[in-house]
């Protein structure tokens, strides 16, 4: 995935001394990121 300078700081600063996340972890943070989307949409019905 490319990110500009800003994100790739941002980032850095985020996960100190990583680069990289393992799948599982990335596999994770989708997972609880599509969780959590579907929760505000349901909400957004449901309103």
């Amino acid at each position: 995935t490319y990110y500009p300078k800003a994100q790739k700081a941002a980032l850095a600063s985020y996960w100190p001394q990583r680069k990289q996340l393992s799948k599982y972890e990335i596999m994770k943070k989708l997972t609880y990121f599509n969780f959590v989307l579907k929760q505000l949409h349901y909400a957004k019905i449901r309103v």
